[in-house]
């Protein structure tokens, strides 16, 4: 969710990439495709400015057949454009933080 803009959230699927939704859940958008795909394990938007977006690839690991991650994306425009941040090698990132002041 998005403080600045009330009916837009982010869903990341095992599996199935990651989607947007404008209009509060009525529909949603894969905004991923292109990119990178799989399952995804977090995605964080940035305390301050909502148009920076982090996804770190990989399920958590609470059971033996989950999906693997090819490492952490961001975004800077909001899902438009993404590109590698690093960790490519980690196949599963669970959580994300992102600094409340400095995307």
């Amino acid at each position: 969710m998005c403080p600045a803009k009330l009916n837009l959230f982010y869903f990341g699927g095992t599996g199935g990439g990651i989607w947007r939704t404008t209009d509060g859940g009525r529909s949603w958008e894969n905004i991923s495709d292109g990119f990178f795909g799989g399952s995804i394990g977090a995605i964080e938007v940035a305390p301050s400015d909502h148009n920076v977006l982090y996804a770190g690839g990989g399920e958590v690991t609470v059971r033996g057949n989950v999906g693997y991650g090819s490492g952490m994306w961001r975004s800077t425009d909001a899902g438009q454009v993404w590109s590698a941040a690093g960790l490519k090698n980690s196949r599963h990132i669970p959580r994300i933080r992102v600094h409340p002041e400095q995307p």
